[in-house]
């Protein structure tokens, strides 16, 4: 079947529209027409070669979508449901069965390697040459194919076109705060953090205040995106870019130290900040990839938790229909860090991502 992709075709290279072959899936596999996908950080590092990725390659893991053809083992989902596709795994080995698929010892081969775990990749060019994966779903194109295991179903009334970032930037921010950090169990109001104001720090800003925190500080670079935080459920915003020492503009609204934290920016500067205002007991995520080797730990780390997250630490098939659930509800208004583009202005959305103009770029197919 011939489809639309955009293909990266070196690193550092911008998408190229291509027309390839994608094959039927096979029995434990979904084809899917593509509705929309989002675009973070992590197609964008891959296509700059700082993930060292395959090539050629079709980038995109946050695909929304109409199952059109399902293979013959699966069960659980039918021609016509509205999925939204995720991460990949084994969905075999100890840690996938006893923790989740966000635990698989082969998590960064399946995402990361080009191909299936079987050295299999659905598509080709038209001369044959096999093109590199992403995620297991490579959604940057009008057509996918994904194992049905890493598909969940969503209510056919959800709008597809914003659908997509359920499968990473909001997952893993509320993943965080909900199944990592486990918020929502608190008795009582705790304090709570985020570094970075991108899709993955306001889903978590979101994400502590249905979890009733108290109070909710968002930190970052941007008076546009500070801005949004506070409306988004932030009780206090700190522009790092306009405060002589970072540690104390936290401690003042906190001067005990946070409770829960989480870095999302990347910024090494962000990250010891996190770590040193944390509370005696705190809990401290970085989720932003900052590199440890650059921080100077503080002499003195009481009690405090230092967790490294990936995903989440989601399940996608029951996560996202509580979290698109959440949207419905009104609870999760991560429309509003949104912006559509159409498909032909892919390389569009990824420079204004890279210029901060945008928080979530999100690619519509058929416009």
């Amino acid at each position: 079947m011939k489809i639309k992709a955009a293909v990266v075709e070196e690193h550092g290279a911008p998408f190229t529209f291509k027309e390839l072959e994608i094959a039927d899936p096979r029995e434990d596999e979904i084809l899917v027409r593509v509705v929309s996908s989002g675009l973070c950080g992590t197609d964008e590092h891959a296509r700059l070669g700082h993930i060292p990725v395959r090539t050629p390659i079709v980038l995109g893991h946050e695909g929304a979508g109409i199952v059109e053809k399902v293979g013959s083992a699966v069960t659980d989902i039918a021609v016509g449901d509205h999925v939204v596709m995720s991460f990949g795994a084994c969905f075999e080995c100890k840690h996938c069965e006893e923790m989740g698929p966000y635990a698989c010892d082969d998590w960064k081969k399946v995402n990361f390697g080009g191909r299936m775990l079987d050295g299999y990749t659905p598509l080709k060019t038209e001369d044959g040459e096999e093109v590199n994966d992403f995620f297991a779903q490579s959604s940057c194109a009008t057509y996918a194919v994904c194992k049905a295991n890493q598909a969940a179903v969503i209510d056919p009334d959800f709008d597809l076109e914003i659908a997509g970032p359920l499968a990473c930037g909001i997952q893993t921010g509320c993943g965080i705060v909900m199944n990592t950090l486990k918020m929502q169990e608190n008795p009582s109001p705790q304090s709570f953090a985020v570094y970075g104001c991108g899709s993955v720090g306001m889903a978590a800003l979101m994400a502590a205040k249905i979890c009733g925190a108290d109070p909710i500080i968002a930190i970052g670079g941007s008076e546009k995106k500070l801005a949004l935080a506070k409306e988004l459920g932030a009780t206090h915003v700190i522009n790092r870019k306009e405060v002589d020492n970072l540690e104390e503009a936290v401690r003042a609204i906190c001067p005990q130290g946070v409770e829960n934290a989480v870095e999302t920016s990347g910024n090494a500067t962000m990250a010891l900040t996190m770590l040193h205002t944390g509370s005696f007991l705190g809990k401290c995520v970085n989720a932003g990839a900052s590199r440890l080797d650059s921080w100077h730990f503080p002499s003195e780390l009481g009690s405090k938790s230092l967790y490294g997250v990936s995903m989440g630490w989601s399940n996608p098939k029951t996560f996202i229909p509580y979290l698109a659930e959440l949207y419905k509800e009104g609870k999760l208004p991560y429309d509003k860090i949104i912006t559509k583009f159409p498909f032909s202005e892919i390389n569009e959305v990824a420079k204004a991502s890279a210029a901060g103009e945008i928080i979530k770029g999100v690619i519509i197919m058929d416009k």
